[in-house]
């Protein structure tokens, strides 16, 4: 049973098991000293019945309680969990070579599944239908919607920018100058006539 349990935790094939567990045969039968309680293929046919999901949490004190057998718990070696963590993480480090080995790894945030919809799709401006076509919620659009608009709306003014210093050398910006400076200019003006 305990066999069957602990191959169960371990994602151990049940093909391996069942030849591990047949092995034992003998060797469990020449224990046994009753001929009343002898060891047979029955008792295998129902401790295989133990390899399923429903035992994967059966405690480890309590295995070593029915097999007899002592049951190390994994090994820190001496370490305190922090410290352990602590040590593996550095290693992990030492593995990737200090990079950031999550770098690539989740998912996009989305904010930035919701900015690439709109980017693609500009005349879609309905939150409803932005939440449906990204499979967020309606409120998690509103939370980022103007946000996003700023954004794809600078993006824009930049390429019409890049576009224009392309098309004519030279970029023209429409400026609003300070009370401070248009009075600067009139004053510079007058001095010039």
């Amino acid at each position: 049973m305990t066999l069957a349990i602990y191959a169960k935790k371990c994602c151990i094939e049940e093909g391996e098991l069942m030849r591990d567990a047949y092995s034992l045969l003998d060797i469990y039968d020449d224990m046994s000293v009753e001929d009343i309680n002898r060891f047979t293929e029955d008792d295998i046919k129902c401790a295989l019945e133990m390899y399923n999901e429903d035992y994967v949490t059966f405690p480890r004190d309590d295995i070593a309680k029915l097999s007899g057998l002592q049951i190390e718990k994994n090994k820190r070696n001496g370490r305190k969990q922090a410290e352990h963590v602590k040590l593996m993480n550095f290693v992990r480090d030492e593995i990737n070579g200090n990079v950031n080995w999550r770098a690539g790894n989740g998912r996009k945030s989305k904010k930035k599944v919701i900015m690439e919809y709109m980017r693609e799709n500009p005349g879609i401006t309905k939150k409803a239908a932005i939440a449906r076509a990204v499979g967020v919620d309606r409120n998690t659009v509103i939370k980022y919607y103007d946000e996003i608009v700023a954004e794809l709306q600078q993006e824009r003014l930049r390429s019409e920018r890049m576009e224009q210093l392309e098309r004519d050398g030279h970029i023209s910006v429409k400026i609003t100058p300070s009370q401070e400076l248009s009075d600067y200019i009139l004053g510079e003006l007058k001095n010039i006539k």
